[in-house]
């Protein structure tokens, strides 16, 4: 990938001109004018000819296509949803062929179809390619336009300018990965925001209808380490009781291994009785470090 990265960056003051026509955004138009007859359809037909267009135009479509048409013109987040109007295309054409109009339906059905057909509306007028025609159709006036693939003029966008889009494409997914990271390391640290303690506290554990002796090592709200004597089989998310401050606790067991479990309290443990608990154990070790012999 660096060496990819630093190839496009030598390439960027190159002002060669590449030609790029038209027909991509022309077949995103009448793609998108066949998906909004098909969806005012009482019963979804796989073989009428709106579905059969959009099998046909969908199946040439790309998202690398549909970026390189639209980079001279468009801002990142258009781009995105144009992209966005392609996937969704995809699924459809996919039910199409798989001949489910049940999930066809579902898809015209939902919220982001009329999102979609908005921002696609919205969108291609912005790139000029071709005026409307003054030809009628059902939705009002359409375009007369080449199929996907046809010679015809078109914009031309520098070679620059597709550098920046695929260099921005490359950044953007950068940042996602940093942002997924940054939100997957807050949540471990919100799971284990209470302070710890470590204790060394006398404890029972019930559990599948047996009963155990344990030992608190370390205990926080939100749950506590319990030294045990040697587990049989995994019980590893099972609930449990612990005896603590002369009451039983639930939790569910976190991780265990043959002589530890970790447990995670069904309801936080007061952190004032925390700290009764640790002073009392302080307390206790003191006592019998001082008394006579």
């Amino acid at each position: 990938m660096r060496v990819l990265i630093t190839l496009l960056l030598i390439a960027l003051p190159v002002q060669l001109l590449a030609e790029v026509d038209c027909s991509v955004v022309d077949a995103l138009e009448r793609v998108q004018f066949a998906q909004l007859r098909l969806s005012q359809t009482r019963k979804i037909d796989p073989n009428n000819i709106d579905a059969q267009l959009i099998v046909r135009e969908v199946g040439r479509l790309d998202a690398a296509k549909v970026g390189f048409a639209t980079a001279a013109t468009l801002t990142t987040i258009d781009m995105a949803r144009l992209a966005g109007f392609v996937a969704m295309s995809e699924a459809l054409r996919h039910t199409l062929i798989n001949q489910r109009p049940d999930q066809s339906s579902a898809i015209f059905q939902a919220p982001s179809f009329e999102q979609h057909m908005s921002n696609v509306k919205r969108i291609l007028p912005l790139l000029n390619c071709n005026p409307l025609t003054g030809v009628h159709g059902k939705d009002g006036l359409e375009k007369v336009s080449s199929t996907l693939g046809e010679s015809k003029a078109g914009k031309k966008i520098p070679i620059t300018q597709i550098g920046f889009w695929f260099v921005g494409l490359v950044v953007a997914g950068a940042l996602a990965t940093a942002i997924k990271s940054a939100i997957s390391t807050l949540q471990k640290r919100r799971k284990r925001r209470s302070k710890r303690y470590r204790v060394h506290i006398a404890t029972r554990i019930r559990s599948q209808a047996a009963l155990r002796d344990g030992t608190v090592l370390d205990i926080s709200g939100n749950g506590a380490k319990i030294q045990i004597d040697k587990l049989e089989t995994d019980v590893h998310g099972i609930h449990t009781d612990i005896w603590l401050d002369d009451a039983w606790h639930g939790a569910h067991i976190s991780w265990s291994n043959p002589h530890y479990i970790g447990v995670r309290f069904v309801h936080a443990f007061p952190h004032a009785r925390i700290i009764a608990l640790r002073d009392q154990e302080r307390k206790s070790i003191l006592k019998t470090k001082t008394a006579p012999v």
